[in-house]
């Protein structure tokens, strides 16, 4: 709700409207005095308008579950006409009529449609540039690595160590791709149904990402396969990949450190193949569970103690999933507070 084209009250914050701004001192006084009395009675009330302390226009409504205060403006026939306002208020601030007025909350709600959107762009772009700068960084250290140490090879186990380090950097190669794909599907989500689909296998592709993954993050994590599988989905395998991808991702990101990520295949008497992926971190309260598939959401409490995220991870997840006809599940389980954290179990079920 930081974007606006009117001012607004929204969680405890004044944000001043973009284009129509709020009386003067509205933005100081709103959590003062008497008018903070008047908010907290007006969030229990009913949506629509009402009149603030100071004579001004206030506009209850709610958003998903979010409650909004339109406030410090003049809509003719909702403020005190009875109040003196100097020449230069007038001028700065006109009166609205009720119609005008409906109209731009009309207007505001896709303005901040498109202001969220851009946001969310802006912030995977950031994150995206990141990343690549990271990569890059690792890539060219070795590379130098491996110019400096065998630029004359003299042994089977020195080119051996060659190939080693040259499958990390195609790892590092391949995650760079893994990034692009994801801001391509974010950018235009319906190339999830374009495409050929190939059969293959779920297991390696999950461990293909285990691999790129436990060399790009290095935090003393290990991500354990239990249940290896032969199992094979008919999917667009461009990005099919990036399923494994986001889970683990989002798994390694959030578990404490020196904590494992555990993967587990089975194959049920159906033939049908159960993925199970759990990892330890802050917890998500059950009542989030079903947000976290919506676009641009994360867990209060995940955000509060790790920066890094955009809030598209999961929901991509669950698109990819729809598109491919796979049942996708979240569950948590709470174990503890520790250092002021609350942590607990997080758990992600494919049903393919």
């Amino acid at each position: 709700m930081k974007k606006s084209i009117l001012p607004s009250i929204c969680e405890g914050y004044f944000f001043d409207g973009e284009m129509i701004h709020a009386m003067p001192r509205c933005c100081e006084k709103f959590c003062k005095e008497g008018c903070k009395v008047f908010y907290d009675k007006l969030a229990k009330t009913e949506d629509g308008y009402y009149m603030c302390p100071s004579g001004f226009t206030v506009y209850k409504r709610t958003l998903q579950d979010k409650v909004i205060f339109y406030s410090g403006i003049r809509v003719k026939g909702f403020y005190n006409k009875k109040k003196k306002f100097d020449n230069e208020i007038n001028e700065k601030y006109p009166i609205i009529n009720e119609r005008l007025f409906e109209i731009i909350m009309e207007t505001d709600d896709k303005y901040r449609e498109v202001a969220d959107e851009l946001e969310m762009q802006k912030g995977l772009h950031k994150d995206l540039l990141h990343d690549i700068r990271k990569l890059d960084g690792i890539i060219k250290n070795k590379a130098e690595e491996i110019l400096n140490q065998y630029e004359e090879k003299n042994s089977k186990e020195e080119i051996n160590d060659i190939i080693k380090r040259v499958k990390n950097i195609q790892a590092m190669e391949e995650l760079i791709a893994c990034k692009y794909s994801v801001y391509d599907l974010v950018s235009n989500i319906d190339v999830l149904g374009m495409g050929n689909k190939n059969w293959v296998s779920v297991y390696k592709k999950f461990d293909k990402v285990r691999y790129i993954l436990l060399n790009y993050k290095n935090k003393g994590i290990t991500i354990e396969f239990q249940g290896e599988t032969d199992y094979k989905y008919n999917v667009n395998p461009v990005y099919f990949e990036i399923l494994p991808f986001l889970l683990l991702e989002n798994a390694v990101k959030y578990t404490s450190n020196n904590r494992n990520v555990l993967v587990e295949f089975t194959e049920d008497e159906k033939g049908e193949l159960d993925v199970f992926i759990q990892s330890y971190g802050p917890y998500c309260p059950k009542e989030e569970i079903a947000l976290l598939f919506e676009k641009n959401y994360r867990g209060n409490i995940a955000k509060k103690y790790i920066d890094e995220g955009t809030g598209i991870g999961l929901y991509l997840v669950k698109q990819i999933c729809e598109q491919h006809g796979i049942d996708v599940k979240i569950e948590t389980e709470y174990k503890k507070k520790w250092n002021g954290m609350h942590l607990g179990y997080f758990r992600v079920y494919l049903h393919f």
